[in-house]
């Protein structure tokens, strides 16, 4: 098993299920270098954009799918 690990500003499994990513270039990469049981952690950046008591610290842990999704609708609305 391989471990990945992926800096979030914000870390919400129970609303958003899923592993989100701003560009498919790192999307297609992790599955291209991931196999079926490999994880990835979840990593708050230190900035200000991630909670105070969250910054820097592993929020938690999830296999990784291969199944690769391009759907806006599977998110939650923003607004």
């Amino acid at each position: 098993m391989q471990l990945f690990i992926r800096r979030f500003w914000g870390f919400r499994p129970t609303t958003v299920p899923l592993i989100t990513f701003g560009s498919t270039t790192y999307r297609d990469k992790l599955l291209r270098l991931s196999v079926s049981g490999d994880r990835i952690a979840f990593v708050a950046t230190k900035n200000e954009k991630s909670g105070e008591d969250e910054r820097g610290c592993i929020l938690g842990m999830a296999e990784i799918g291969r199944r690769a999704v391009v759907d806006e609708s599977a998110l939650p609305d923003a607004n």
